[in-house]
């Protein structure tokens, strides 16, 4: 089998110009997935920081909190805010879900600045393997054959 055949990919936040605002995003179920990846890619971010920029996490789809090393702070180092010297550029967060909650959303508040931005979550060591196009995640899928 393809390793990516194996994944499910989700839209979380669709390419947005999201201003002085938080960005809605959609939840992230993971259940039957043992990891997490979302990636976030930013077009032109304003000429600030963002304000928050997290991964919450909750039993429920909804009530979400904050998870330890998902939140980002300050404006230097790994795990910072996006700044305007990331346009262009992505950030990923990687989540191992032995222990933790079942649902996820992604924040993402550019504060008084302008912002692009898109994410997709990549769900992957799955309990059983996804068999269609759908249970990847994909509405349009191309495949050659080996």
């Amino acid at each position: 089998m393809i390793f990516t055949q194996g994944l499910k990919v989700q839209q979380v936040l669709a390419p947005i110009s999201i201003n002085a605002t938080a960005a809605t995003t959609l939840s992230i179920d993971t259940r039957g997935y043992h990891h997490l990846d979302v990636f976030v890619q930013f077009g032109v971010i304003g000429a600030a920081a963002f304000d928050a920029f997290a991964l919450q996490s909750s039993n429920t789809d909804g009530s979400y909190g904050a998870v330890t090393g998902l939140t980002a702070a300050g404006s230097t180092g790994a795990n910072r805010l996006p700044q305007a010297t990331d346009d262009g550029l992505m950030a990923h967060f990687g989540v191992n879900l032995q222990g933790q909650k079942r649902y996820f959303s992604l924040v993402c508040d550019p504060g008084a600045v302008d912002c692009l931005v898109s994410a997709v979550a990549v769900l992957s060591r799955a309990e059983d393997t996804p068999n269609s196009m759908a249970d990847r995640g994909f509405a349009i899928e191309f495949l050659l054959p080996a």
